[in-house]
């Protein structure tokens, strides 16, 4: 038996048939292995379990009642579900089903982000693959639920099926919708800006109309709190308290934020726009909306104008103008000195919120010059914005 650990869980596979003849080998194999991580909790998985007998399940019972009382059981074909099911085990121990599996091969790339590809499967329906296994898995289950929250609340978005297996990596399928993606679109010609700026402003606006059901989603704000605990080692101690207290002196709000809603993640259908990925989604100020869209189109580019060209397909003239020109359309082109005390507040945010990217999202950039200089520009701009700014809300 292969057995791992994997997010704090050990994980020993069950192969074959468990019967009366090969229960006591497997029992001595399994307790072998336990005995060489003592207190792990345990997961058995069932991928390739073909079979098992009483016997069998009688090793299961008596681990449930040896120590493992949080026994868990996952991957189990129809077959053996339903053995765990005519049993009773199903009302003992936490088991999940096998996922269904599907094969990409063949199939187009109709888009790809930071953590996944999204391909098309058929006609009807697309699959966004994860790039990180097993470790996918929460994420994808975050997302999806998201996603079905979404949609109840009225935010037009693509309705997620099944969660499935593709080779050695876990996706989520979704309905597939007769659209085009906003970016490709600026990126074949940037000058559908022109009509598309003004549809992206409105559907912000209608996003953060949307008010949810309190604790149906994290406070984007509490969020933010656990990004400065993070990254507090990069500031000096007298930022981060200002920046701490700035954030907590935030008003309760229930609006949506989505919190990554570029266009990458938009699609253009009938003259409607539909909201793609929502595992960042939370409630709050839009000041928490822009200020990730200053991360996304503003920041990255700073150090290193080409990482537009990458990400993107356009270049930095063509984001920062995205930015800007979206800005004064949702607020309807504030005053001068309006729209300056609002950067400041995006950009205090969106500079925190760079940080976190860095630190947490791209460890595998840690100790080159492009990371460093990039540190340091943003812990630079949250010590002089923090002496600036007296609240972070758009509204005040």
């Amino acid at each position: 038996m292969l057995s791992r650990v994997e997010n704090g869980r050990l994980i020993i596979p069950l192969e074959g048939r468990i019967d009366s003849v090969s229960s006591d080998r497997v029992d001595q194999e399994i307790h072998q292995i336990l005995s060489q991580h003592p207190g792990v909790p345990l997961t058995l998985d069932a991928d390739q379990l073909t079979y098992i007998s009483s016997s069998g399940l009688r090793i299961l019972m008596r681990l449930l009642k040896g120590g493992y009382p949080d026994l868990e059981i996952r991957n189990a074909s129809p077959d053996i579900f339903e053995i765990f099911s005519v049993t009773g085990m199903d009302t003992m121990i936490h088991i999940s089903k096998q996922m269904r599996r599907v094969s990409v091969e063949g199939c187009p790339v109709i888009g790809s982000g930071a953590f996944g590809t999204v391909y098309r499967l058929d006609g009807d329906t697309v699959v966004k693959v994860f790039r990180e296994g097993e470790a996918s898995l929460p994420v994808i289950r975050r997302e999806t639920d998201r996603a079905r929250r979404a949609f109840v609340s009225g935010v037009p978005t693509a309705i997620p099926f099944d969660i499935v297996r593709v080779g050695d990596q876990y996706g989520a399928v979704f309905e597939m919708i007769d659209a085009q993606n906003c970016n490709d679109l600026v990126a074949q010609n940037p000058a559908v800006l022109d009509s598309l700026i003004p549809r992206y402003a409105a559907f912000l606006r209608s996003l953060h109309e949307i008010e949810v059901p309190a604790d149906a989603l994290p406070a984007a704000r509490d969020i933010h709190l656990k990004y400065l605990s993070a990254v507090s080692d990069c500031l000096n101690a007298d930022a981060a308290d200002r920046l701490r207290a700035l954030l907590r002196a935030m008003p309760d709000n229930r609006h949506l934020v989505h919190g990554d809603v570029h266009l990458k993640n938009l699609m253009s259908s009938s003259g409607e726009m539909i909201l793609l990925d929502m595992d960042s989604m939370s409630v709050g100020d839009p000041v928490f909306e822009f200020a990730a869209l200053y991360r996304t189109y503003i920041l990255f580019n700073e150090d290193d104008p080409e990482d537009s060209v990458f990400f993107f397909g356009f270049d930095d003239a063509v984001a920062a103008r995205i930015y800007r020109e979206t800005v004064r359309a949702y607020f309807g082109s504030p005053a001068p000195d309006v729209l300056a005390a609002m950067e400041k507040k995006i950009l205090l945010l969106a500079s925190l919120r760079f940080l976190a990217t860095l630190i947490l999202d791209q460890p595998e950039e840690a100790g080159t010059p492009l990371r460093a200089l990039r540190l340091r520009h943003a812990a630079d701009r949250i010590d002089a914005l923090t002496r600036e700014v007296d609240s972070l809300s758009l509204a005040e």
